[in-house]
């Protein structure tokens, strides 16, 4: 694992419009569910105490471990749900924190999106943040997860206590960001490929073939249809991203096929307080393929962020 240190940077420039499509992988998955449980073995049971929060025009299926800690909120990509962080959730919980995950619009078992009154994802979240009565808390996202978090924190940093960012664009809209990108996805884009081979790398395919099968599991139920994802509110501009006051950490994959280290060392910089970690050996789902760096780059970054620190 390599380490790129952290620094304090400020940058200013205009603002732009979205280009949200850009973070979208191949999923193999139909719009709507897949079969039952039992009739996948890869796929682990429903969570026992999944809840549904309203939030106006949609409901949100979220997992709350409740407990007196700091507040974790974690995030999912867009081939995820709520449903993706077993191997972080009793990590966390261990460590003393109240976890919360989610599952946005259009994701298993939250309202489907609706193409004419999508909502925007930052809203949604901070919607949930306040019906759970949550003021103050750590954002961790990974992939579409980071691009929503990013857009949320633009608006309303000062409830962020950090944010984790790992193998997403951050929802960037920047020209010289963008141009990194194109110039490592092929001109026809990565649909034709299956999930599991943009997102997980050979290596980790190759080594844990049933956590792969379960990775794929997970992905075939997430999304209701995948041609519809929730706007962003935000451009994001290098200015935007300089204004955020929460401390930033930034994961990547080194085997990752889009989101590349020089991409991040790109966009990490504009942050006023970061760090940059890139896992060897992993893809777009550093989280799941080696849980163990991730999680324990994550607990120390929030234990030196958190209240006692």
């Amino acid at each position: 694992m390599s380490d790129i240190a952290s620094s304090d940077r400020r940058s200013f420039l205009a603002r732009a419009a979205g280009t949200a499509g850009l973070l979208m992988a191949a999923s193999g998955a139909a719009p709507g569910r897949a079969a039952s449980p039992s009739a996948n073995p890869a796929l682990p049971p429903d969570p026992e105490d999944g809840r549904l929060m309203d939030v106006g025009d949609a409901k949100l299926y979220y997992l709350d471990s409740g407990g007196e800690g700091e507040t974790v909120v974690l995030m999912h990509a867009m081939t995820g749900s709520a449903r993706v962080w077993e191997r972080q959730w009793d990590v966390l919980v261990k460590a003393g924190y109240r976890v919360i995950a989610y599952s946005r619009r259009g994701h298993w078992g939250s309202s489907p999106i609706d193409p004419d009154a999508p909502g925007a994802g930052a809203e949604d979240l901070k919607a949930l943040l306040d019906g759970l009565g949550v003021k103050k808390f750590h954002g961790v996202g990974t992939a579409g997860g980071a691009h929503y978090l990013v857009d949320f924190a633009v608006k309303w940093h000062p409830m962020l206590r950090s944010m984790t960012c790992a193998c997403g664009t951050m929802a960037i809209n920047e020209p010289d960001h963008l141009a990194i990108l194109r110039g490592v996805i092929p001109e026809q884009g990565l649909l034709g490929f299956p999930s599991t081979f943009v997102e997980l790398s050979p290596a980790y395919r190759a080594a844990d073939p049933e956590g792969t099968a379960r990775w794929a599991a997970l992905e075939h139920i997430a999304r209701f249809d995948n041609s519809l994802m929730q706007p962003k509110l935000h451009g994001v501009t290098w200015e935007e991203l300089g204004r955020i006051t929460a401390p930033v950490m930034v994961l990547g994959g080194g085997a990752d096929l889009f989101i590349t280290p020089t991409l991040l060392e790109n966009a990490v910089q504009h942050y006023r307080d970061y760090e940059l970690h890139i896992i060897d050996n992993v893809g777009h789902s550093a989280h799941w393929e080696d849980p163990r760096t991730f999680n324990t780059l994550l607990l120390n970054f929030l234990a030196r962020h958190g209240v006692q620190a």
